[in-house]
Parts: C-alpha cells; sequence; structure tokens
C-alpha cells in the first residue's frame, strides 16, 4: 500500500490525495474536543501529534523528518527501533495498537483489542454474528450465541429473568454493574474514555494517573505532559519524576522517547521502548505476561479453570446448558461455587463477581469474604486503591491533591525540579531563589527597592 494512504489510516481519516505534510500521526483537532491533547500528544497549531511517532512533528512540533526517514520514539532515523514498524513513516507498535494491529492498515473493531498482533475479542465476551458480546448481560445473545431474551425480561448472568440480579442495574434489556462498568458507569447512559476506568460510579484515571485531554497518563514520565497537562520538555530534554531535565534519565530507569520509565514493569514500554503489553497483561521483568494464575489464550488472559470459551485449555468452549467448573465442562459446579454466565466461581474470592454474579471489584480492589477491600498499606479513596505516599491525587490524605507543577513524595507535596529552588508556597510551587515574595523560603518578602537574588533579597 502507498505511503500517503498509510499515513491517512493512521489518522482514522478517509484515504485521499492528502500530502504527508497535511498530515499527523493523530490527527485530531485540539480545539474541537475541548479538553486539549491526550498523552504522549502536543497541541501543533490545533492539531494533537503524536511527537514519539510523527513523521511531521518529530520530538516537538514542525520537526519534520525527510520522505527517507522515519519517525521513531521522538528522533528521526533511518530505521525503527526494535519492536516497532514503520507505517508511512511512523515506528508504531503493531503486536498491541488497535489501530494498527498486525499491519499498518489493520483497525481492530469496536470491543475487540489488539492481543498478540491479533484483533480479538476483549476477555469476558464472544464473537457473535461478527459482534463481541458478553453472554452475562446481552438481551439478545444471553447464555448463548442468539439466545434471545422475550420483551418483558432482562438478561442477568446469563439467564432471562424478570428483574436483574443483586446490586445490578437494567440497561437496555441487559442487568450490569454500574458502579464498575466502563459503558454504563454510574448510570446508564455514561460511557468512560478508553483510558478510563469505572470506580464507585465514576469515570476516572487509574490511580497515580491524571486526565489530560481525552486520556490518563503518568505526569512523572510523559514528555509531552510533564508535571501538569501540556507542560512540554524541549528538545535534548527528559521527563523524569515530573520535572523536565537536560542529560541522561537517572540511574534505574530508561529514556523512551523523552519519558524515563521502568522497562522491566511499564507496560508501555515493556523489555523495550515503545513496546506495550496488551490489555490485561503486566510487564515483569521486562515481559508482557498474564497476571494471577491466568494464560495467554489468542492475545488474552483468562482462567481456563471457570471461562466457559476456554475452559480446561484455550479455545475449549462449554455448550449450554454446560458450565465450566475447575477446568472441566459439567452439568453442575463444584461445592463452594456457583454458575455466573457459565463459569462456576466463587462469589467469596472472584474479583469479577464478588459476593454475587456480576459485581466486579474495581480501582485495584481484591474480593474478600464476598466484599471488595484495598490491600494495606493501600488507602481506599472513593473507590481507588491509592498509596499516599505517592498519589498526587491523594497526597498524604484521600483527596489532598498536589497543585500542577509537584508531585506526591514520601506523602508529602513537592515541586518538581530543584526542591532547593522550588517550593510550595500557598498551594503554588515558586522559584524562592528568584522570587521577591518568596525569597529563600514562602512568605519572606523583600523591601522596597530590593531583589531577590539566590534566595536573598539585596
Amino acid at each position: 500500500m502507498h505511503r500517503l494512504i498509510l499515513i491517512a489510516a493512521l489518522l482514522g481519516l478517509v484515504a485521499g490525495a492528502c500530502s504527508r505534510s497535511e498530515l499527523s500521526v493523530d490527527g485530531s483537532d485540539a480545539s474541537a474536543s475541548g479538553v486539549g491533547c491526550g498523552r504522549a500528544e502536543v497541541d501543533c497549531n490545533g492539531i494533537c501529534a503524536e511527537i514519539n511517532a510523527d513523521p511531521r512533528n518529530c520530538g516537538g512540533c514542525g520537526i519534520a523528518c525527510s520522505l527517507s526517514q522515519v519517525c521513531s520514539l521522538g528522533i528521526c532515523s533511518s530505521s525503527c527501533a526494535p519492536g516497532l514498524t514503520s507505517c508511512g513513516g511512523a515506528c508504531l507498535d503493531l503486536g498491541s495498537n488497535p489501530k494498527h494491529c498486525g499491519d499498518c492498515s489493520n483497525a481492530c473493531q469496536t470491543g475487540e483489542v489488539c492481543g498478540s498482533s491479533t484483533c480479538v475479542c476483549a476477555e469476558g465476551t464472544v464473537a457473535c454474528g461478527g459482534a463481541c458480546v458478553n453472554f452475562a448481560n446481552d438481551p439478545k445473545n444471553c447464555g448463548a450465541c442468539g439466545n434471545a431474551c422475550p420483551s418483558a425480561e432482562v438478561c442477568s448472568a446469563g439467564k432471562c429473568q424478570q428483574s436483574c440480579g443483586a446490586g445490578l442495574s437494567p440497561c437496555g434489556g441487559g442487568c450490569f454493574d454500574v458502579k464498575s462498568d466502563r459503558n454504563h458507569c454510574g448510570s446508564c447512559e455514561q460511557v468512560c474514555q478508553s483510558s478510563e476506568q469505572c470506580a464507585a460510579g465514576q469515570c476516572g484515571c487509574p490511580a497515580g494517573e491524571m486526565a489530560c485531554g481525552a486520556s490518563c497518563t503518568d505526569p512523572l514520565t510523559d514528555r509531552a505532559n510533564c508535571g501538569g497537562c501540556g507542560n512540554v520538555c524541549a528538545a535534548g530534554e527528559v521527563c523524569a519524576s515530573g520535572a523536565c531535565q537536560e542529560g541522561p534519565c537517572p540511574d534505574g530507569v530508561t529514556a523512551c522517547g523523552g519519558s524515563c520509565v521502568d522497562i522491566t514493569t511499564d507496560p508501555r514500554n515493556c523489555g523495550m521502548c515503545g513496546v506495550g503489553c496488551s490489555p490485561g497483561f503486566d510487564c515483569s521483568s521486562g515481559s508482557c505476561g498474564c497476571p494471577g494464575g491466568r494464560v495467554p489464550c489468542g492475545g488474552i488472559c483468562v482462567d481456563v479453570g471457570s471461562d466457559p470459551a476456554h475452559c480446561g485449555e484455550c479455545a475449549i468452549s462449554c455448550t449450554p446448558p454446560l458450565v465450566c467448573s475447575a477446568g472441566g465442562c459439567s452439568d453442575t459446579c463444584a461445592p463452594g461455587t456457583i454458575a455466573c454466565a457459565g463459569a462456576c466461581v466463587d462469589v467469596l474470592t472472584d474479583e469479577k463477581n464478588c459476593g454475587s454474579c456480576g459485581l466486579s471489584c474495581y480501582g485495584g480492589q481484591v474480593c474478600n469474604a464476598g466484599h471488595c477491600i484495598c490491600i494495606p498499606p493501600a488507602t481506599d479513596c472513593k473507590g481507588l486503591c491509592v498509596d499516599l505516599l505517592r498519589d498526587s491525587d491523594n497526597c498524604g490524605s484521600c483527596g489532598n491533591a498536589c497543585a500542577e507543577g509537584s508531585h506526591c513524595g514520601q506523602g508529602t507535596c513537592l515541586c518538581n525540579g530543584n526542591p532547593r529552588k522550588f517550593k510550595p508556597c500557598g498551594g503554588v510551587c515558586v522559584k524562592i531563589d528568584n522570587d521577591r515574595y518568596n525569597c529563600g523560603g514562602c512568605g519572606i518578602r523583600c523591601g522596597p527597592g530590593q531583589k531577590c537574588k539566590k534566595g536573598y533579597c539585596e
């Protein structure tokens, strides 16, 4: 496929007679959204550009790579970094990118994720008639493909019922946990953004991240939003601990497109810069893997002990009314478990069916004795399990948010940059070596005619 068409595909635009100079990797209008640009994006003349991959804004607005070059991790290069593939001059990870999954021009459909370079239905859903559906709450495919519930009934935990099960709410003929469901968060109509989670009925970013534009990002490492939304580090600088600084990253972390990250644990840069883990996978020791006893099946992580679509091993499905019990298809569930949409689970410990079928734990919680709780030292702050020593939205205590330009360290809001020069004064980070109203410390004012030089009034 011609290079120009590939670039248009990157933008999600209709391929046409556009030249490379007219396009950016993201292509979204920064002003039209009303919320600004998101993770790893910069507002370049009203267009949100992904500066780590955009060949026309590579590393910064207006920095265009030549036609013989590619944009790899924010640098114009002759070839892409290991693990990345050139798509119209943009170096992308085709293994986990849902817009370019396995091939530059292959975009996953609604409900699909990109797992191991293949578009597959997300965990908990199966393909029915070309669409990914959830047997637990789809009124047209309740418990099985094509099993439609009568108009007077709802689909609850994979069965057509007169009413929803305990804790579930009716939405369009299906029963959902509006406290945790991203597509029905707090109400049937509320849909969370792709990078948000639903916790206690509110859409929000995972603990430790903040919303910039329409996506969540880590302000401690995101070069395009370093320390705060829209704070872009200059060329040659890296973002470390929420501050732009010159030179290499500190020991123990690696510069990936100007972001200082730990490639042994970062799911967006796992083992190599720019190579991300698919949804549901964790990054451990630089490799993507399934957590908590789950196994990879066709690009998603599943529990083969209870998943009716992967019972005992991948792709072995149980035909209703059979259920998956202890890794085998059976007429009934084993003692101590109950059937939830064909899966035999222990509602005392199952995080997706905690206390009752369909009630999911959220925000890092685990299911203990049928209740979703945070495991110490994490603290429950409005449904999110947070580290009060590091969480900038809950620094030291729930709800204590650090001001823009600062971050949380050991439970105290600290200004980004040199702590000897910057201090939080009145909720704002100021440079105390030249601020005449806070000279050398908060509230120390220089007298009439005096200036603050190196923290002293002169």
